[in-house]
């Protein structure tokens, strides 16, 4: 039984010219090739396509697949499949850590959307906080996208020349752990701050801007008097492209007693 190059390609969902291209380097030719162009596949023709096309999804290099079907060992197709056995539990390995990934901001951005910024209470809520920091230079050479990776987005507190209160635009920051492995000493532009002591603690949701006047408000409220450097630190940013970031955070106002 013979099958038209059209026949094949609506099968297996493949282009005219991916068999062309297989039959120009010896790969895959037709067992009929008419005069006027018209190709014609095989029984055995579609076997050899499924196994390539099969290959091709394992990323297997055309080149190792051609030397493979030309020797025809079977030790050879014992070691692709092995090899590639390998390759797949790889992915499924890192397709659960996305899946875990995803889940995990898909908790965070309910948890957004169902939060509403309260007022400020009578009373603040106060907690003994006890965190190690690291605030990273976004100047400098490191990469920001792997240090963060996976990481809650710490925002620090600075006063300007004008005496307000702002939000550092150079430095990052992200807790560490005792028993995370992490080397400290390899980034060159780097500073660690323990978070430690008394602190008013405060959810909320908004921009960078909303942050700060909120921060404002509760100094005012308080009345705290001190230069106090407050943390913002981002459990979920919800980036839009037309306006400000929308953070989902938790505020940390430090408390001199």
């Amino acid at each position: 039984m013979l099958f038209t190059i059209g026949q094949v390609t609506k099968m297996y969902h493949v282009r005219h010219d991916t068999l062309r291209y297989y039959d120009k380097i010896g790969l895959l030719k037709p067992t009929l090739k008419k005069e006027n162009g018209y190709r014609y596949y095989t029984i055995r023709d579609l076997e050899l396509l499924e196994f390539i096309l099969l290959s091709r999804q394992l990323d297997i290099p055309l080149k190792r697949l051609q030397e493979i079907l030309n020797r025809g060992n079977i030790d050879d197709y014992i070691k692709l499949f092995s090899d590639h056995e390998s390759f797949i539990e790889e992915k499924i390995k890192q397709l659960n850590e996305l899946k875990k990934e995803v889940s995990r901001f898909k908790q965070k951005t309910i948890a957004m959307r169902n939060f509403e910024n309260d007022e400020l209470p009578e009373i603040p809520t106060y907690e003994s906080i006890d965190k190690t920091l690291l605030f990273i230079s976004q100047k400098g050479d490191e990469s920001l996208a792997e240090i963060v990776k996976n990481k809650d987005l710490i925002l620090i507190t600075k006063y300007n020349e004008e005496g307000a209160l702002i939000v550092d635009s150079i430095l990052i920051g992200f807790e560490i752990f005792e028993d995370e492995s992490f080397d400290i000493e390899k980034y060159k532009n780097y500073m660690k701050y323990h978070l430690k002591g008394r602190y008013m603690t405060f959810s909320r949701k908004g921009t960078v801007g909303n942050m700060i006047d909120f921060i404002n408000a509760t100094i005012s409220k308080y009345g705290i008097e001190d230069e106090v450097l407050p943390i913002i630190e981002c459990t979920f940013n919800m980036v839009r492209l037309d306006e400000s970031t929308i953070h989902f955070a938790k505020i940390y106002i430090p408390i001199h007693e």
